[in-house]
């Protein structure tokens, strides 16, 4: 078996159909967002805010010019091969981020700029156009912010660690998403991958929601023989799952649908959430 590459290729591409038509509707409600955000915009308080950026960054530039021109050759040659200590004056005063790049001598700056560069790369090759579908894929944009503080100060292989750590954590979550969003038939119509994917049915919904209030202390063994339930496809219902479906029918936990308890199907989310409170109110009053 060869090396496995990472970023994996085959990850690269959400979809195995791309649905050219839905996409453009998607892109034409993030145009209108993006439009009525432009609108709203206060162009003038915009404008005065980076005019006064500008002031401060050619304030900055001198003073780090001067304090440069002020250095003995042996700490200027320390700053250009080893970088910049005074690391406080990369910080603006109600900024979100740095003004600038940390300099951290010749050979770990390049290295930081490749490293950045890879990630950018990673991201985008991962939440490229086929997951548009999810406009909230945007925000891992900020991963870069998240990394240049995580490394700030940092040097030689201390720097590299900490450079590897970051990307394989981004790229482990990127493309378990882009796996995630091939498995989604809104978006991914992948049936090859469809067809592997373990949901949880009704039945292991029951067994969960047992089991938790057994380790809590409450009895769960039904009250009554399971053939007392009136539950129309009973003979469904696999044996393992019986007594917790009969107590989660028993306790109002679980009621079913029109047409029966239909053990084998999946639970969607909004039962999930249904469930997940109805679970907490029994509980609640449980406990008193």
């Amino acid at each position: 078996m060869g090396k496995v590459k990472y970023p994996n290729p085959k990850f690269f591409k959400a979809k195995d159909r791309m649905d050219w038509a839905a996409q453009a509707e998607n892109l034409k409600l993030v145009g209108g967002i993006f439009w009525d955000m432009f609108k709203e915009t206060d162009w003038k308080k915009f404008g005065e805010g980076w005019k006064n950026i500008l002031i401060s960054d050619r304030d900055r530039i001198k003073e780090e010019y001067k304090a440069f021109a002020a250095a003995s050759m042996k700490n200027k040659i320390a700053l250009i091969l080893n970088g910049e200590r005074h690391l406080g004056r990369l910080y603006r005063d109600g900024a979100m981020c740095t003004v600038r790049r940390e300099w951290r001598g010749i050979k770990d700056t390049v290295y930081d700029f490749y490293e950045w560069a890879r990630l950018w790369g990673m991201l985008l090759m991962s939440f490229s156009k086929e997951t548009l579908y999810y406009r909230w894929m945007v925000s891992y944009f900020c991963c870069h912010s998240f990394m240049d503080k995580n490394i700030l100060g940092l040097r030689g292989s201390n720097l590299r660690m900490s450079h590897e750590l970051t990307y394989c954590i981004y790229r482990y979550v990127a493309e378990n998403l882009v796996i995630l969003a091939k498995g989604d038939k809104r978006n991914g119509n992948c049936d090859e991958l469809n067809s592997k994917l373990v949901l949880i049915d009704e039945m292991t919904m029951a067994q969960i929601m047992a089991g938790y209030l057994a380790w809590k202390g409450v009895d769960t063994p039904p009250t009554a023989d399971p053939s007392a339930y009136n539950i129309p496809d009973r003979a469904d219902i696999a044996p393992w799952a019986l007594d917790s479906v009969c107590f989660c029918y028993e306790k109002g936990l679980l009621s079913g649908g029109d047409h029966g308890f239909a053990p084998l199907d999946n639970a969607t989310r909004a039962q999930a959430c249904v469930v997940l409170c109805g679970l907490n109110d029994f509980l609640r009053k449980t406990e008193g």
